[in-house]
């Protein structure tokens, strides 16, 4: 009988497997002589020649996995993240079960995976390197430590190392320290050479913006790790290259960048490294920056290049905003001036040109949230104090917050470009770390961080590399990162840099001199400088402890304060006036104010030898009083009233008062006679004040006086002001009493209080 077997391996077939044949129900091994190869199958001739084998060879198949590719490699404790896997099989069909898990255990099979994370899946469910989202697991582990993502087939394995950090902070300062690192190691070199940002002038090469971020870390453009080899910097680099350009290149487009984004970027660059715009390769950069906002680039002409609705246009075509942008935050960096042509007609025109662009932008969805449209945020952070437009930055960057929040709650489709910048506006916005990395409302449905969304792209080298221009989505993450770790934009560095490293542009130095200015301007002092050195007194207390710093001339100050008070320092006072007056006692309350006004002529006796303190006011007493109180200027006109006689000492004074709405009469009299009570004094007194200029406003109360009920209505105005200003006081038992009959010793303490306190 013949009899057929089957190879079990890929050896050669007569070195495995022995041949057997059946000889009445015996099982015989058959020796042979002869072995013929033929493709799969092997031809075999036993020792007898009579029995031939044709054996097919068909080798055992079995399935294994080959690697593992995952990104991200890195999460934080409390964050959940659904991560995709990609895996290589060998010898595996579409239904051959997979198990996917996280092990803390190097090596780890599935009995040692983490609760909850064990995966039963398929070949099949894998459609490419980068899988469907079948093909994922959980990196949300309860403790910070290494793991392991694992892929297993039977007792085949391969792993993925991955770190989970103990919260979102080191999570973040880890993945930037990758990020430096890979710019250190790879991304400052071309070819075998070192570079650093000394490579060309950054024209769509990324190199000014690298700059300005490692400018928010604190990095120096001398500074080992950004030199090339020969120790060139990259301000070297920007001065050779400006040195080159004529005044009319550096207000032409270069690549594909129009000039506001190209001026700006290198001076956002140069500034963040220490360098100076203003003076670059003997160039002035902020200058040629602003002439783009004017017609014909001509600043002194004065007229701004702007659309219909008053809006700054500089741009190139219709939607490139990022033209009027990116020239307020060059211009908001370096703390360009009014006199440089850096005016608020210009700043309210260019903010204006961003609300309007915004105003069309529709933010709902994550396809409209490209970097493109975020970018022009940038400037807002600087743009909050513009005249005219009060909170508008402020709205428009709570507006993208707002819709940046429900777009991730809508399940966000956007590239890692736009989370990037994204990041650094929402800082602008006001976002701190802890809300963005640990507050719901800024996490997805399945509890993802945007934060782990931003980094979900960096490589083990440090960069980010998940699509084809991964130079620009790296520097772009970058500065979202260090912008969020910072808790300010790199720009607001940049700003800060630029005025630690050149102070003459700073507000401080500015404010300072500006008041060195004013002291300057007192010149020489006289009695009428009064005014001028208050002001610039004041000035300089206003200022900043910075700003004094630069003002030079405060000597000058102080000496025009000193000689001023010379010239008004008050000679000894002579020695009180001596009353005549047998009625008023030493020590009485309102002897000061007798002596006062009799002093200064605004009151005279009843008699050479009387003064009649207790004796009830008239109303042509009173007008008489405040009439010598002005200085009895001259009149002229009838007063109108029959019952004031011609020549009589008070007739001067009716017609005075009464011209001047300070006293009036009634039913065609004046009635000289009549008694004045207190707040009928208080009402004349109050129409004086304001006659004379004074501010009659305040107003008081009577709660505090028992009889404050009395205040007749018509006159509670009145009276309110003149206790508010302190000109009449209530009496000791806590009356106002302001029905009762005014004497003249009251007479006397309103009238100084009034001339004292209230004019003077």
């Amino acid at each position: 009988m013949y009899v057929s077997g089957v190879g079990t391996n890929n050896e050669e077939f007569g070195n495995t497997i022995g041949l057997y044949k059946y000889v009445n129900g015996i099982e015989t091994a058959v020796p042979f002589v002869a072995k013929y190869s033929l493709d799969d199958c092997y031809l075999f001739i036993d020792s007898t020649m009579e029995t031939i084998f044709l054996i097919y060879c068909v080798e055992e198949k079995v399935p294994t996995v080959d690697s593992i590719s995952m990104l991200p490699t890195a999460n934080y404790v409390g964050n959940t993240m659904e991560c995709p896997i990609g895996v290589k099989f060998t010898d595996a069909t579409d239904d051959t079960a997979v198990k996917l898990y996280v092990t803390a255990v190097e090596n780890g099979t599935s009995a040692d995976a983490v609760e909850g994370t064990v995966i039963d899946t398929t070949v099949g469910a894998f459609e490419s390197l980068w899988t469907a989202s079948e093909a994922t697991v959980s990196l949300s582990v309860p403790e910070a430590g290494t793991y392991w993502v694992a892929a297993e087939i039977g007792e085949s394995r391969a792993y993925q190392e991955v770190t989970v950090y103990a919260d979102a902070k080191a999570y973040a300062e880890a993945a930037l320290t990758d990020l430096v690192n890979w710019y250190k190691t790879e991304g400052f070199q071309k070819g075998d050479s070192y570079v650093g940002l000394s490579d060309s002038t950054g024209a769509g090469t990324g190199i000014d913006w690298e700059a300005y971020i490692f400018g928010a870390l604190g990095y120096k453009a001398d500074d080992e790790a950004l030199v090339d080899a020969d120790g060139k910097t990259y301000l070297d680099m920007k001065d050779a290259y400006f040195a080159g350009l004529s005044e009319e290149e550096l207000l032409k487009t270069v690549g594909m960048a129009p000039p506001p984004k190209e001026l700006s970027r290198n001076i956002l660059g140069i500034t963040a490294l220490g360098g100076d715009p203003r003076n670059i390769g003997d160039k002035n950069l902020v200058k040629a920056l602003i002439s783009l906002a004017y017609e014909d680039n001509d600043i002194e002409g004065g007229k701004l290049k702007l659309d219909e609705n008053g809006a700054l246009y500089i741009r190139g075509s219709e939607v490139d905003i990022l033209c009027e942008s990116y020239l307020l935050l060059g211009l908001e960096v370096t703390n360009a001036t009014a006199e440089e042509g850096y005016t608020e007609e210009l700043r309210a025109a260019g903010l204006k040109a961003i609300q309007n662009y915004w105003g069309e932008a529709d933010m709902s969805e994550s396809k409209n949230m490209s970097d493109y449209y975020i970018m022009s945020m940038y400037p807002l952070v600087f743009m909050k104090d513009v005249n005219g437009m009060d909170g508008v930055a402020d709205q428009l960057l709570a507006d993208f917050r707002t819709n940046y929040a429900s777009v991730i709650a809508n399940g966000s489709k956007m590239n890692i470009f736009s989370v990037g910048v994204a990041t650094s506006a929402l800082v602008s916005s006001g976002l701190d770390f802890e809300t963005y990395t640990t507050d719901k409302a800024w996490k997805d449905a399945s509890g993802r961080s945007e934060l782990s969304v931003l980094l979900g792209g960096q490589l083990e080298d440090g960069s980010i590399g998940v699509i084809e221009t991964g130079r620009m989505a790296t520097y772009e993450v970058f500065q979202g990162l260090v912008d969020m770790l910072n808790g300010e934009s790199c720009f607001v560095k940049a700003h800060e840099t630029y005025m630690e490293t050149y102070p003459q542009y700073s507000d401080d130095y500015l404010n300072g001199k500006a008041v060195e200015k004013q002291i300057a301007a007192i010149g020489d002092v006289t009695l009428e400088s009064k005014d001028a050195i208050a002001a610039a007194r004041a000035a300089y207390d206003a200022l900043s402890s910075e700003a004094k710093a630069y003002v030079e001339n405060y000597d000058v100050l102080t000496a025009a304060e000193a000689k001023y008070a010379e010239l008004t320092k008050p000679v000894d006072p002579p020695a009180p006036v001596k009353l005549p007056f047998t009625d008023v006692a030493e020590g009485a309350w309102y002897e000061d104010h007798v002596r006062y006004v009799f002093a200064n002529g605004i009151m005279k006796g009843m008699t050479d030898t009387t003064f009649g303190p207790d004796v009830t006011l008239n109303r042509a007493m009173f007008i008489t009083m405040i009439y010598r109180m002005e200085g009895e200027p001259a009149v002229s006109g009838a007063h109108g009233f029959s019952d004031v006689p011609a020549g009589s000492y008070y007739e001067k004074a009716v017609i005075w008062g009464t011209q001047n709405g300070i006293v009036e009469g009634y039913n065609g009299k004046y009635s000289p006679e009549d008694k004045i009570t207190r707040e009928q004094m208080a009402a004349i007194m109050y129409r004086y004040a304001d006659y004379k200029g004074v501010d009659v406003s305040a107003t008081i109360g009577f709660d505090k006086f028992s009889d404050g009920a009395d205040v007749s209505n018509w006159a509670k105005e009145e009276m309110g002001w003149a206790v508010a200003s302190g000109m009449i006081t209530g009496h000791e038992n806590g009356t106002l009493e302001p029905q009762g009959n005014a004497t003249r010793a009251q007479a006397a303490a309103v009238l100084q209080r009034f001339d004292e306190n209230i004019l003077n």
